[in-house]
């Protein structure tokens, strides 16, 4: 019985080690390139804090910190999936078709979240209203 339990117990330590997150730091030159040309461009001044690799099976993202509180999280190829700035994200980071509807509709509100997935954008405003838009940036509900 003692066996039986003692080997149980190892399985389950060695699969939930297998399992587990790996999360280690990252140097800016090493990220993606796609990741690299996205901070040269929206962000040229801002300077990098921390830059981490998250490896969780196959899977692989990096989470991005400035100075100045923005954090954006990129997948394996560089390309952007989350960008928090509550100061307000960069105009080019939206499609033009995006920018203008909040423009129109929601003055002095500005976007402070956007998350970008494989059929949507979603947009938290500093007021704390979630919008959504296809990809071409047409509005589709709150």
């Amino acid at each position: 019985m003692k066996r039986t339990l003692l080997f149980f117990f190892a399985l389950l330590l060695g699969v939930s080690v297998a399992m587990a997150d790996n999360v280690v730091p990252v140097a800016t030159n090493r990220l993606p390139y796609k990741a690299q040309q996205a901070l040269k461009t929206y962000w040229p001044n801002a300077a990098v804090m921390s830059a981490m690799k998250k490896t969780a099976g196959k899977n692989i993202d990096y989470k991005v910190s400035l100075e100045d509180g923005t954090v954006i999280r990129f997948d394996a190829q560089g390309n952007w999936r989350q960008i928090k700035c509550y100061t307000g994200l960069p105009d080019k980071v939206m499609p033009d078709a995006m920018r203008r509807h909040i423009k129109t509709y929601y003055d002095g509100q500005y976007p402070v979240e956007i998350n970008k997935g494989k059929k949507k954008y979603r947009i938290q405003l500093n007021q704390g209203m979630y919008l959504e838009y296809d990809l071409k940036g047409n509005f589709l509900r709150f």
